[in-house]
């Protein structure tokens, strides 16, 4: 989730000459959009990310002006982090005025949400064709 959202807030359509309507649609599945918390757990002493680094690639900081709509899901039984910055990320983008929704999926952990795609009757397969469909 967080490259995919990173490719939403880069100019790397404009910079690789890609025409602008190729992403119509963007599924993020438990992401990390912010990446300051992380910068200030233990993970800090092997990623060594600096203040520019946090900054450039921590999506929620760089969310563009306009874009397709994006599903932000996460599962149940995420860790709260995850929860948190999908909710956090959602709000920011719709706050932005982008097109967006917001999904937790039950009975899901960070591992097996993903597997929730391969049921055609799942909620987060439905909600994904709905915005695919509708983008």
């Amino acid at each position: 989730a967080h490259l995919a959202a990173m490719t939403l807030t880069t100019d790397w359509q404009s910079r690789f000459q890609v025409p602008s309507d190729l992403v119509k649609s963007v599924l993020l599945l438990s992401g990390l959009y912010e990446l300051a918390p992380i910068a200030a757990s233990f993970a800090q002493d092997w990623l060594a990310l600096s203040a520019t680094d946090v900054a450039d690639l921590s999506p929620l900081r760089h969310l563009p002006a306009r874009s397709g709509p994006v599903l932000v899901a996460w599962a149940e039984g995420d860790a709260p982090g995850f929860k948190r910055q999908s909710l956090g990320f959602h709000e920011a983008w719709k706050a932005a005025g982008l097109p967006g929704r917001a999904l937790e999926i039950e009975s899901c952990n960070h591992f097996n949400i993903l597997l929730e795609l391969s049921r055609d009757d799942s909620r987060l397969t439905n909600a994904l064709v709905h915005m695919m469909q509708t983008a």
